[in-house]
């Protein structure tokens, strides 16, 4: 039995307005910035029946949060976006030119991360992160998955065209599909649901301000108080069986937040997130199940 597990981020930017913010950085005059934004498809080994979905890689949202040079958040972007297609979405989006450096967060399919009323300007990448988090919909994953990417720039000249080419961005929510080894028949074992137990009910949309690599970002998601152990929204019912082939596999069926690891092995049993996938063996009309961590 295997489980293939992908870990998909990413992020968007959007269009022009500015928030209603007061920009803590100096600043001389709007500058429209070209931005084109790619998910990172080709850094995730799938075999061909692992085919992304459009909620995987589109983007319906788009803005971007401006960190001046104390990294502290000065404001807020909506962008616009001017093309999509396939892994590459393009938008333009206003921001203030500065002759100093800043970071951009690109931020995509956000949902309602952004109602949180303690994001203010002046706040740090790291409160912004944990701030950015709205609750897994009761309806399961339907909507395009919210992405983040970070662009850091020495300053931003007005006078100059401005473009940022093919930004990565990641996924904020992992795929799990559950695929049975093709060697057993389904006269052996008969994969007929699959359930996910104690999964973060939070999906933040920057896992890690700070990776070292940000195309091999490493997992740190904290979860808030409340949100572990139990069963996120949607999560703990059993799959529908339509979403189960006939060759045993459970494809672009079961998505989760990232959530913490577990360090302490003696606690990985009873805490940690996992998969129990429900069947039937040789014919049995008894169910079996199989835990997957």
């Amino acid at each position: 039995m295997g489980v293939i597990l992908s870990f998909l981020f990413a992020c968007t930017v959007f269009h022009s307005c500015l928030d209603e913010m007061k920009i803590s950085s100096p600043v001389d005059e709007e500058a429209v910035v070209r931005i084109t934004v790619r998910t990172p498809y080709n850094a995730i080994p799938s075999p061909g029946s692992r085919a992304q979905t459009a909620n995987e890689v589109q983007v319906n949202d788009i803005r971007v949060a401006v960190f001046d040079e104390d990294l502290q958040l000065s404001y807020i972007a909506d962008g616009v976006i001017t093309e999509s297609g396939g892994f590459r979405t393009t938008f333009d989006v206003k921001l203030r030119s500065s002759s100093t450096p800043i970071r951009l967060y690109i931020l995509a399919n956000y949902g309602s991360a952004f109602e949180d009323a303690r994001i203010v300007p002046g706040i740090s990448p790291s409160l912004f992160s944990e701030y950015l988090t709205y609750t897994y919909p009761r309806e399961g994953m339907t909507q395009s998955f919210p992405m983040s990417g970070r662009v850091d720039l020495t300053g931003l000249d007005a006078t100059q065209p401005n473009a940022l080419e093919d930004i990565w961005i990641m996924r904020a929510v992992a795929r799990a599909d559950v695929l049975i080894d093709q060697s057993i028949p389904t006269n052996v074992f008969r994969m007929t649901e699959a359930r996910i137990y104690r999964a973060n009910r939070q999906i933040r949309l920057i896992p890690d301000p700070e990776p070292s690599d940000w195309n091999n970002p490493s997992v740190n998601a904290p979860t808030t108080e409340g949100t572990r152990p139990g069963n996120a929204w949607g999560l703990g019912e059993p799959t529908d069986p339509a979403g189960i082939t006939a060759t045993n596999q459970i494809v672009a069926n079961l998505y989760l937040p990232e959530t913490d690891p577990i360090p302490d092995e003696s606690r990985r049993i009873p805490d940690a997130t996992c998969i129990v996938v429900g069947g039937h063996f040789m014919g049995s009309e008894a169910m079996s199940y199989y835990r997957i961590d």
